[in-house]
């Protein structure tokens, strides 16, 4: 957070998508917790998730949500997987490592 302590305002779509870009582009992508701990469980792989993110034509989801604790916004984002499927994600995108971290998948 910002040493005056306001929080940040969210991505606008096409912000969120010039950033996922860039951090896809860097290899700058993690799946932690729910994500990581539920990949075999869900079956989608790596490619999966970077094929969706990758896509012009994913969509947002609901509005945007503040995790205080890490001080970064969480987005819903829709999109397929590599055969097609349906594909929702939530990501985080935290500005402060140049980073997108997938929360969870399904």
């Amino acid at each position: 957070m910002s040493s005056s302590g306001a929080r940040p305002q969210p991505f606008t779509a096409e912000e969120l998508r010039a950033f996922i870009r860039e951090a896809l582009s860097s290899g700058s992508y993690r799946e932690i917790g729910h994500s990581r701990i539920d990949r075999t469980y869900r079956n989608i792989r790596n490619d999966d998730i970077v094929h969706g993110l990758e896509r012009d034509d994913w969509q947002l989801v609901d509005a945007p949500e503040f995790d205080p604790k890490r001080a970064c916004w969480r987005y819903k984002i829709s999109t397929v997987d590599v055969e097609g499927d349906p594909l929702n994600l939530i990501v985080s995108a935290r500005t402060e490592l140049c980073r997108i971290d997938i929360i969870t998948k399904w």
